[in-house]
């Protein structure tokens, strides 16, 4: 479009703040100003000042609305809320559970906090149970006690019951482990993949990554078992034990998990197993582990004590 007179002469065009085109300013146009060339010359001076107070007044405008924007701006991404934590929890076998990983887990020395010697007479709030649906919990006569209500296994992708507190960076924990028939308390467990210990547990993998050292019963015999599992995928060992108790003990430094056992009343560690797993993160679930493989379970478990501890070296594990 042509905007230059039949007379001649030519157009100055001034937008509110600024010249030639209409400014769209959040939503709201603001068109030009249009005034030949000759009003101009006679307005000289007069006009001139108007002009520069009109820019004047449109700049500081607009750096105060600048400015105000940014005083209440949020930056792309940023998460405004203070949101709660996920619960846990879902089906038992191949589940894909939702679990919490805290940033600000225990570490080093403050390590000794998470202990706990179940003197009182519920669970402490500071221990989470992941498949609750799964598992009996109770703590009596100063043991944490665990009994089987439904088919579990903590193989490859299927999850079962774990007791656990969330721990951050190189740790020990360890406790007197007593896995028994729920029917027949003094007895071992009579039926095949009945077990109980200590796991260490990545809660944010979309696949299951876990090592754990367990006693109870495989399918072969009484056994303390170490596994291993890979991105859903699980390996392990089951040497015969003389008894369904035991004093287990998982330790980690670094990217190395080492696995200890040892007669429950005390005496030399031996070693289980130790794991390299440098896809493991800082931050685990680490507890209170037990599964029966079987419609009718018929297991309990107890913990008379669960200890953590900081560590510096491998060496330290078995001290």
């Amino acid at each position: 479009m042509d905007d230059t007179p039949s007379g001649g002469g030519h157009f100055l065009e001034l937008g509110a703040c600024g010249p030639g085109r209409p400014v769209e300013r959040r939503g709201v146009a603001r068109y030009a100003l249009t005034m030949p060339s000759f009003l101009l010359r006679r307005v000289g001076l007069v006009w001139v000042a108007t002009v520069a107070a009109l820019m004047g007044a449109c700049s500081s405008s607009d750096d105060a609305s600048v400015a105000g924007q940014d005083a209440g701006a949020t930056p792309d991404g940023a998460n405004t809320s203070d949101g709660g934590p996920s619960a846990e929890g879902g089906a038992g076998s191949d589940a894909g559970a939702t679990n919490d990983a805290a940033t600000d887990a225990p570490s080093g020395p403050g390590l000794a906090a998470l202990s706990d010697d179940f003197g009182g007479a519920t669970l402490s709030p500071g221990w989470s149970v992941l498949h609750p649906e799964l598992v009996g919990v109770s703590v009596q006569g100063g043991a944490l006690r665990l009994e089987a209500t439904a088919d579990s296994l903590w193989f490859n992708a299927s999850q079962g019951p774990l007791v656990h507190k969330t721990v951050s960076g190189d740790f020990m924990i360890t406790s007197r482990v007593r896995a028994r028939s729920a029917a027949t308390p003094a007895q071992p467990p009579a039926q095949t993949i009945h077990l109980g210990g200590l796991m260490a547990r990545d809660p944010a993998s979309a696949s299951e990554n876990f090592v754990f050292i367990v006693v109870g019963r495989d399918e072969n015999d009484i056994s303390v078992e170490t596994k291993n599992t890979v991105a859903s995928v699980s390996t392990y060992t089951g040497p015969t034990w003389p008894s369904g108790d035991a004093e287990l003990r998982l330790c980690r430094v670094g990217s190395s998990f080492r696995m200890l056992k040892r007669d429950i009343a005390g005496g030399a560690w031996t070693d289980a197993a130790t794991f390299d797993r440098p896809d493991m993160p800082a931050t685990l679930q680490v507890g209170a582990v037990m599964y029966a493989h079987t419609q009718a379970p018929d297991l309990a478990v107890s913990f008379d004590e669960v200890t953590f501890a900081p560590v510096t070296s491998l060496g330290d594990c078995s001290s």
